[in-house]
């Protein structure tokens, strides 16, 4: 034996000893390498969507502000439309086209109290 002691013994051979398997090493570090290639791609598209525009995080706010001049403007539209067809309706009975429009006027004013056209 070569080792006595934990020393060598003078005139003996070492031999190298490799923990390698030929032939597999060479096809498990192209897996290898493949696959963490795959997973570094996937991980750098992940990251590209998440930093476009189209981002949850930092988009706009879901509700616009409603403009006041808009919401008058529809509200305006509505008491015209809703007088002008109510009045119709009271001249239709035999009513009188001045007391039509003003009886129609007063019963959106009572209906529609909460709208701003309502209060004008």
């Amino acid at each position: 034996m070569c080792l006595t002691r934990n020393f060598f013994r003078p005139g003996c051979e070492t031999k190298k000893v490799s923990l390698a398997v030929e032939g597999t090493g060479g096809q498990f570090y192209h897996s290898m390498f493949t696959s963490i290639r795959i997973f570094l791609t996937v991980l750098s598209l992940g990251l590209v969507l998440a930093t476009t525009g189209g981002c949850f995080h930092w988009g706009k706010n879901a509700k616009p502000k409603e403009s006041s001049a808009i919401a008058s403007e529809v509200e305006a539209g509505f008491k015209q439309r809703f007088v002008d067809k109510r009045a119709g309706e009271l001249t239709a009975q035999g009513v009188g086209p001045e007391a039509a429009r003003a009886k129609a006027t007063e019963e959106f004013r009572a209906k529609y109290g909460f709208t701003g056209a309502a209060q004008k």
